[in-house]
């Protein structure tokens, strides 16, 4: 009787060692806050139904070129006034603000003109 209360004891002790080493209170991962980004160019492509920007940070061989991803409602800022992505012109000059997913690409959330226009809102 003595060794089978012995043996039903090991798995018992075994166990609440088990349990003890684990621990109870593990950390969870944070969620790492999304950091925005800035890229300062001039425009060289826009494809609108594809919803990219294609942005050159020069004009020499040195230069980066982005393609960034938009969508009709991120705000373009000229000035004090926010205008739409259809107000965007080939070779203006332009600063994005994006963030860049795990895959690579880059999603524009604000894009402002460093262009001045005139009163009507025109070159």
């Amino acid at each position: 009787m003595g060794k089978i209360k012995f043996f039903l004891m090991i798995p018992a002790v075994v166990l609440s060692a088990a349990v003890a080493c684990y621990p109870q209170d593990q950390p969870q991962p944070q969620a790492v806050p999304a950091q925005i980004n800035t890229f300062e160019g001039q425009v060289t492509a826009v494809d609108w139904p594809g919803g990219t920007i294609t942005v050159r940070s020069g004009p020499d061989a040195q230069a980066e070129e982005k393609i960034f991803n938009f969508s009709p409602d991120v705000p373009v800022i000229q000035g004090n006034v926010t205008e739409s992505a259809g107000d965007i012109d080939i070779t203006e000059r332009v600063v994005i603000r994006y963030l860049q997913e795990p895959d690579g690409k880059l999603n524009a959330v604000g894009i402002t003109s460093l262009e001045s226009r005139g009163a009507s809102g025109q070159d």
